[in-house]
């Protein structure tokens, strides 16, 4: 005596054996048509179910019992704040998924500053502004020579530099100081760790000035 063989269709209807059908079994005898839609059914269903517990064990779900912990614990979705968005944003490191919360359109999201008087700005990009001042370069003399160290060396190159006078005094209210107190500056090429300076003191020499300057690399 054989089985009825089956297969995994999920049958849409059960046949009904009328009074005048024949008995006549076999595969395919009229007799055994509903017995093998209903195992075709029962066929399909442990597949699928089958393939449903693989599923779960893939997330550590091995029973009903783990399953309806992992759905507690679970946060409601009408629940979810922008807090919760961002601690699974953080999560990401980018690594083959697109995404990563520490770039800003692909870039690394640093924005590395000392904001001081003299201080420095990175951006993502790997722009990099400088800046300094010197509050005195001294009295009584028509040259002075300032050598500019930056804090910390550009990792690549210091493409340019800007340097700005005025006069250092407490006389400030007075037009004529700085009106009449003329300079100027000669400044040498930069490079990663600073640049060389020279003020030169047209007259006014018994005024200080001082020295802003500013710097931008990579």
């Amino acid at each position: 005596m054989a089985d009825l063989p089956e297969s995994q269709t999920y049958e849409t209807g059960i046949y009904q054996l009328e009074t005048t059908d024949p008995v006549v079994g076999g595969v395919n005898g009229i007799s055994n048509t509903p017995a093998k839609q209903l195992a075709n059914r029962t066929s399909w269903l442990k597949a699928n179910v089958d393939q449903l517990l693989t599923d779960l064990a893939a997330l550590g779900i091995t029973d009903v019992s783990g399953l309806q912990a992992a759905l507690d614990a679970k946060l409601n979705s009408a629940s979810y704040t922008a807090a919760d968005v961002l601690a699974k944003l953080l999560t990401v490191d980018g690594s083959g998924s697109g995404l990563s919360a520490d770039k800003v359109r692909g870039l690394n999201a640093d924005f590395t500053h000392t904001l001081a008087t003299s201080g420095s700005q990175k951006l993502p990009s790997g722009y990099i502004r400088k800046w300094g001042h010197f509050p005195s370069l001294g009295t009584g003399g028509a040259t002075y020579n300032v050598d500019v160290v930056f804090s910390t060396a550009f990792p690549t190159a210091c493409v340019g530099i800007s340097v700005f006078l005025c006069i250092s005094t407490s006389d400030l209210g007075s037009p004529v100081n700085y009106r009449n107190s003329q300079h100027y500056y000669v400044a040498g090429l930069p490079t990663q760790t600073g640049f060389e300076c020279e003020v030169v003191y047209e007259n006014n020499f018994g005024y200080g000035r001082r020295m802003h300057w500013e710097a931008i690399g990579y």
